[in-house]
């Protein structure tokens, strides 16, 4: 993809389309079929999925004539490199949020006899929790961020990204009894700016797997 930072307009309209792209897709036609299909829970989440899915590859065919895997989605050494800098990351920040409260006694673990979930609904909302993030982080470290990284740099292009991803995360259904306690900007902040870190200083790798319009360099 072309890195150009001397068409400004151009890049505008390019991240413009890419965004109408997933909230016309997700309101007027996955919304819709997937709410009918799996109910509210299920819907919701695989609406966000399948409008990403759909956004990324219809953007990058438009202006860049790619395959949808050029959007960071190849199955190679780099992408199981980065799925466990995911894993690692994500434990370790479920520890870091759950350690205190739980040591102060602010929180409490205990059993919840009238809900008893079987094995095949933990496997279940599992897989819808993957998928939804999944979708979430395709649509904002996909075609639109990425091309801002080239074109922009990394200091224009991480913090207002990371800041406006809540706006799309707070949309998401959650769970009865799930909460995050920490403000959602931070959080985002934060698991953005450690994917950068932790990735070269390219934070699409996070997505990226392989040809990416950011490339990054040991």
């Amino acid at each position: 993809m072309g890195t150009s930072r001397h068409d400004p307009l151009r890049t505008a309209i390019q991240v413009t389309v890419y965004v109408a792209l997933y909230f016309a897709s997700a309101y007027f036609f996955f919304g819709p079929l997937l709410l009918w299909i799996g109910g509210y829970f299920t819907g919701t989440i695989a609406t966000g999925f399948m409008a990403a899915l759909f956004a990324n590859w219809l953007a990058l065919r438009i202006y860049e004539d790619r395959h949808l895997s050029d959007a960071g989605l190849w199955l190679n050494r780099a992408s199981a490199d980065n799925l466990l800098f995911g894993l690692a990351g994500g434990v370790g920040s479920a520890c870091l949020v759950l350690a205190p409260p739980l040591l102060v006694g602010a929180a409490h673990i205990v059993r919840t006899p009238a809900e008893q979930p079987s094995a095949g609904a933990i496997v279940y909302l599992v897989f819808l929790l993957a998928t939804g993030a999944a979708g979430e982080e395709l649509f904002f470290r996909g075609y639109g961020f990425q091309i801002l990284l080239a074109r922009c740099g990394p200091y224009a292009t991480i913090l207002p990204v990371a800041s406006s991803s809540p706006c799309c995360t707070r949309a998401t259904p959650t769970p009865p009894g799930l909460a995050s306690p920490i403000p959602p900007v931070l959080a985002s902040c934060l698991a953005t700016l450690f994917c950068a870190a932790a990735t070269c200083g390219c934070p699409s790798a996070c997505t990226s797997a392989g040809t990416s319009p950011c490339r990054c360099s040991a």
